[in-house]
C-alpha cells in the first residue's frame, strides 16, 4: 500500500499541467512573465503591418531550493503560436525538429528561464496581415519538485499604417502538418487559377447562416523534386458549424508570396511552381488540380 501510494504522488508530480505539487502552487514557486514588444522592446499589443511581432516568455525561482525540470527532447522550454479566429496560424517552431533526448536540468534560487522570440525569426514565416489575434506561450519544462505553469495567452491586434494600403490577403501557410490534420468541414475543389501572385480557388459547400473561414496550407514544407518543382496545397474549410444547407460558391484568393519565398531560399532564385491544389478528403488525399506559378 505505502508503495502503491508513492508511485501516486511521483506520477502526480510528473504529469504536465499540474498546478499543485504537494502545497506549493504556481505563484508560490515562480516569478512567471509572458508580454509581447516591439523590436525597440517596448511592451505594446498593437503593431504596424510588416512589424515583427517579438515574443518574451519569462521564469523565475523565486523559492530558496533547487527545482529539478526536463524537457521532453532538445527543444527549447517555451515555444510560442499565433492563432487568428480560433485557428492555429503557426508556432515558434514551424519547419523545426529536435533530438527526441530527455534533457534533465536545474533552476537554482533566484534563477530564471528566458525565451524571447521574434515571429519573423522563422524563416517560414511571413508579415501577419491586419486582423486580431491570440498569442500563447506553451511551457514545455516539467518540473519533478515543484508544478508546472499552464499555458498563457495575450490578445493582440495587427494595423495597417494610416495613408498605406496593406495587402491583407490571407497568406498560403507553410508547415509541416500532416495533411490530414488540416482537413475540417467538407468541400468541392472546382476552379484553381493563378494571377501574379495571387492564388484563386473556386469551391462548393452547404451553409448560408455563418460565416465561413477558409485557409490553405502547403504541406511538407519543401517542394517536390520535378522539373519544375511541385508544392502540395491543402485547404481548410471551417463551417463554424453552420446549418443551412444552401449551395454556396465562393472563390477565395491567397497569396502564393510565401511559397516564392521559400523557394527563392531553397534554389537561390526563381522560377516555375506546379501548384497541386487538392480537394477534401477524409482519409488519404486524392483528387487534385494543378496549376503553374510563375513567382513575380
Amino acid at each position: 500500500m505505502a508503495l502503491a501510494l508513492a508511485t501516486l504522488v511521483l506520477v502526480f508530480a510528473l504529469v504536465p499541467g499540474c498546478q499543485h505539487v504537494g502545497t506549493f502552487a504556481v505563484d508560490e514557486v515562480f516569478d512567471l512573465s509572458f508580454r509581447l514588444t516591439d523590436v525597440a522592446g517596448q511592451p505594446t499589443n498593437t503593431f504596424l503591418f510588416g512589424e515583427d511581432v517579438v515574443f518574451t516568455y519569462r521564469l523565475r525561482n523565486r523559492t530558496g531550493r533547487l527545482l529539478q525540470f526536463f524537457l521532453p527532447d532538445t527543444g527549447p522550454f517555451v515555444t510560442f503560436a499565433v492563432y487568428r479566429d480560433g485557428e492555429l496560424v503557426g508556432t515558434s517552431e514551424d519547419g523545426l525538429n529536435f533530438a527526441p533526448v530527455l534533457v534533465d536540468s536545474t533552476l537554482p534560487p533566484g534563477a530564471e528561464l528566458v525565451r524571447a522570440f521574434g515571429w519573423l525569426l522563422n524563416p517560414r514565416h511571413q508579415p501577419l496581415p491586419p486582423g486580431r489575434y491570440t498569442a500563447e506561450a506553451r511551457p514545455r519544462v516539467n518540473f519533478r519538485n515543484a508544478p508546472t505553469p499552464g499555458r498563457q495567452r495575450l490578445a493582440f491586434e495587427v494595423v495597417c499604417p494610416e495613408g498605406e494600403t496593406c495587402d491583407a490577403l490571407p497568406p498560403v501557410r507553410i508547415t509541416d502538418l500532416p495533411p490530414d490534420s488540416l482537413q475540417l468541414d467538407p468541400f468541392q475543389l472546382q476552379v484553381v487559377r493563378v494571377s501574379g501572385d495571387t492564388l484563386f480557388v473556386e469551391v462548393g459547400h452547404g451553409g448560408g447562416c455563418r460565416e465561413h473561414t477558409y485557409a490553405l496550407f502547403m504541406s511538407p514544407a519543401a517542394f517536390l523534386e520535378s522539373a519544375p518543382v511541385q508544392a502540395n496545397l491543402f485547404l481548410r474549410h471551417n463551417a463554424h458549424d453552420d446549418p443551412c444547407d444552401a449551395w454556396l460558391q465562393p472563390t477565395l484568393a491567397f497569396d502564393l508570396r510565401p511559397v516564392a519565398a521559400l523557394y527563392q531560399q531553397s534554389y537561390g532564385g526563381l522560377d516555375e511552381i506546379i501548384l497541386n491544389v487538392y480537394d477534401y478528403f477524409e482519409e488519404a488525399p486524392g483528387r487534385y488540380v494543378s496549376v503553374s506559378y510563375f513567382p513575380e
